[in-house]
């Protein structure tokens, strides 16, 4: 016991030492003592290496037996790129937390077990009671308490995707990115591949809250430069750094046949078709250069053409770059040839460039669509062609559309795009083609099929790829997701299985005992314990007001540095009950509205609707009006009420004076649920036959 004390204690003047000496908040999060022949060697293992100072990057090989190697064990890694392995034996490891130069709290581990040691003065003593709540802002960092499995996905080869389908609060989004983190170190492993630029990985969120929320983190892993976007808003980027004019997207939804063409256009079937698009455009194409080029003695052009291989744009560029080439070298009559011939080629390219263009008329051709959509029926394919039309006729003319697309309409052109160039082309510069050299799909439930086909199409090898999500949080009901086993079957390059990760970090045992209830599925093992999950059932809309108020204030004097969410179903009533909490807590604490980027991640409290708050955490939940309304007992309604209650890391609270959705039914029944106030008891009706002779 006293050499454990003795080690804190150890820690804290190295770490208060490291700190000042570095000049850095936190130099180091763990260390692992290991017997080296005739000697013992604490390793410290950060976020960045420190030489003099025996800091390790917690990426490096030497750090493999903090994460993965228990006490008493032999390990071995390699160190340095001369392969000499470096071999020992783990004594004991330990993670620390700090709150500035003060060490708060030691976790060890050793051959006897694990021991939790605290502090407040410097004077380390074994802890005796529960682990008091954390308020963090952002995601916490997973770097000193990542599991065996956790840190195996993380590090995993490169030769093959990874897949993980986790629960929430698994800590699959923060391996995702410390993931990223590990694929940009330069490693000095033997045969180590080069790191990946962080300017060439892309992540995909599902909401600009949750990109927000994740950039702070990246930030925080030393990851500045790496792009993440929501899909829209990256799709939308792309298609106008590819496309010359002008490009705006449009709702939609105010033309009749909206849905039809959405669900339309969201087919796998509608992707081969724009292949087919593309192919029977090229088929045309050919015919039409050998009748350009005729007239100037060019068709040996059309041999060369029939020789390339690749995208037909970039085919097209291959030409166009040795016409001009031709040009320079020639001189009189044959000079102005060889520029008539550029001439044809540069109108070809300035036509197959017209994207927006071959949307509009892909989605009005009826009969290549009906051949690749055999089950759509032909007078919804007449749908689509009159309801693109009008979105793109906005602006436009009969045979040339305006500058209008559907939001929907994004995912097909890029694809298109992609398809035409092989990539994602500059207009400023048209023969410099990008591709990502690795991608991350977050909540990867809520994408569907063609939006994940275009996102694997932005990356140069599909290996390159990481994929995380939970169907259980499945929120949208218009993204037809196709399964974890369609996926690694997409992906399956050298093996594309897919991961779980089944143990939550996030929320208590209690919390999940409730979301466990609400999606039906196996129940939740080896979470936290914590307190019981209330609902307070109120008679009026105002007393639900004042029920808000009353947790708001009583969490805000239980720990005034906790990050609070009330979670409402509508935008709008978001906003309201925002504005009203901001109005009577002012001078108490801040109350701000929470939507996309302009969510603020720190003590407070933030109130938004369920459609926000996806893959987000908070200290507590304040859930407002759980009824069938908001949360019907379809599989969006168990995903929106899941997802909700799993944001909570300590407290879960629910608050309503409508009747409660069923999907709390089973949780209320089994206890795991606490109900506060009158119960929903019918009254006692009778039948006129009853009334006459009851029995």
């Amino acid at each position: 016991m006293t050499d454990l004390i003795e080690m804190a204690g150890q820690l804290q003047d190295d770490y208060a030492r490291h700190r000042a000496d570095l000049r850095v908040d936190a130099p180091w999060f763990g260390v692992y003592d290991a017997d080296l022949e005739h000697r013992t060697v604490r390793y410290r293992i950060g976020e960045f290496r420190h030489v003099d100072h025996r800091i390790i990057d917690w990426r490096a090989p030497i750090a493999q037996p903090y994460y993965q190697v228990s006490p008493g064990d032999v390990y071995e890694v390699y160190r340095g790129r001369d392969g000499e392995p470096n071999w020992g034996r783990v004594v004991a490891k330990a993670a620390v937390f700090a709150d500035r130069a003060q060490l708060t709290r030691v976790q060890v581990l050793d051959r006897d077990g694990r021991h939790s040691l605290v502090s407040s003065d410097g004077t380390f003593a074994y802890e005796t009671g529960p682990k008091p709540p954390s308020s963090l802002s952002g995601l916490p960092s997973l770097a000193a308490m990542l599991t065996p499995e956790q840190y195996a996905l993380i590090t995993r080869s490169r030769d093959r995707p990874v897949i993980i389908q986790g629960r929430a609060g698994s800590g699959k989004t923060s391996v995702a990115l410390h993931r990223i983190a590990w694929l940009t170190y330069a490693s000095d492993a033997p045969d180590a591949p080069p790191p990946i630029a962080r300017e060439r990985i892309l992540v995909v969120m599902f909401n600009k809250a949750l990109s927000t929320f994740v950039g702070s983190s990246l930030k925080e892993l030393g990851m500045e430069g790496v792009e993440i976007d929501t899909f829209a808003g990256w799709a939308l980027r792309h298609i106008r750094d590819a496309y010359v004019s002008k490009i705006e997207p449009s709702a939609g939804g105010g033309f009749a046949g909206h849905e039809v063409a959405v669900a339309i256009k969201r087919r796998l079937g509608t992707l081969r078709a724009l292949d087919a698009f593309v192919t029977q455009q090229e088929k045309a194409f050919v015919v039409w250069l050998r009748g350009r080029l005729e007239p100037y003695q060019a068709l040996d052009l059309v041999d060369r053409w029939n020789a390339l291989t690749g995208p037909v744009v970039r085919r097209l560029q291959v030409l166009r770059r040795e016409a001009r080439e031709a040009q320079i070298g020639a001189r009189g009559v044959e000079s102005e040839r060889w520029s008539q011939v550029e001439s044809v080629l540069k109108q070809a390219y300035d036509r197959m460039s017209k994207y927006k263009e071959d949307l509009y008329k892909f989605l009005r051709s009826e009969e290549l669509l009906a051949r690749h959509l055999p089950d759509v029926p032909a007078e919804d394919l007449a749908t689509l062609g009159e309801y693109q039309q009008k979105v793109q006729g906005q602006g436009g003319s009969a045979r040339r559309p305006g500058p209008y697309v559907a939001w929907e309409d994004l995912g097909l052109l890029l694809k298109l795009i992609q398809v035409k160039t092989g990539g994602f082309p500059h207009k400023e510069d048209a023969e410099r083609v990008s591709l990502y050299e690795h991608l991350v799909v977050d909540e990867a439930q809520d994408f569907g099929a063609l939006d994940l086909q275009v996102l694997f199409g932005a990356v140069r090898d599909r290996r390159a790829i990481t994929i995380v999500g939970d169907v259980n949080q499945k929120i949208m009901p218009a993204a037809d997701f196709i399964g974890w086993s369609a996926l690694a079957a997409e992906l399956g390059v050298d093996g594309g299985e897919v991961a779980r990760l089944e143990v939550a970090h996030r929320a208590t045992q209690p919390i999940m005992d409730v979301a466990d209830a609400v999606v039906g599925g196996d129940p939740t093992v080896g979470a936290r314990a914590g307190r019981r999950p209330r609902y307070f059932r109120e008679a009026s809309s105002s007393e639900v007001f004042d029920r808000v108020l009353k947790l708001i204030d009583d969490h805000v004097a239980r720990d005034e540095a906790a990050h609070l969410c009330v979670v409402c179903a509508r935008r709008p009533d978001a906003e309201s009950l925002a504005q009203r909490l901001a109005t009577v807590l002012d001078g108490v604490t801040e109350v701000r509205f929470g939507h996309n980027q302009k969510f603020v991640f720190g003590r407070g409290v933030t109130v938004t609707n369920y459609h926000q708050v996806k893959g987000l955490e908070f200290d507590a939940v304040i859930v407002v009006e759980p009824s069938a309304a908001f949360y019907p007992a379809t599989d969006n309604g168990r995903g929106a009420l899941y997802t909700v209650c799993t944001r909570a890391r300590e407290r879960l609270d629910m608050v309503g004076s409508a009747p409660t959705t069923s999907l709390l039914d089973a949780a209320i029944a089994s206890g795991a649920l606490e109900v506060v106030g009158a119960a929903e008891i019918p009254p006692a009706t009778f039948t006129e036959a009853e009334l006459e002779d009851p029995f």
